[in-house]
């Protein structure tokens, strides 16, 4: 995440730096899996069920909004939890 400097008013105040932190549910990946992981085809399916939209999150889900979070146009967001679970976890 960026930090951002705060400038005071005068010489001699100090300046602030501000820190964000989010954090990034999935739900779970299925790619992420191997295809020989035993039990793959189980849990790929429990997290589909799991879902309330007919798909799960994806790495490239997970980079799209993770860059999101940490650019400047996200700058207002701080200690929040962003859920791309596709309603697998329910907050």
């Amino acid at each position: 995440m960026r930090s951002r400097r705060f400038a005071g008013s005068g010489p001699s105040s100090s300046a602030r730096t501000a820190s964000r932190v989010v954090t990034i549910k999935t739900g779970g990946i299925p790619e992420t899996l191997p295809q020989a992981f035993p039990g793959r085809d189980q849990i790929v399916a429990g997290l589909q069920h799991a879902a309330l939209l007919p798909w799960t999150a994806t790495l490239n889900d997970v980079g799209t909004v993770a860059a999101f979070v940490a650019s400047d146009q996200a700058r207002t967001i701080a200690a929040a939890d962003v859920n791309i679970s596709a309603g697998a976890i329910v907050d």
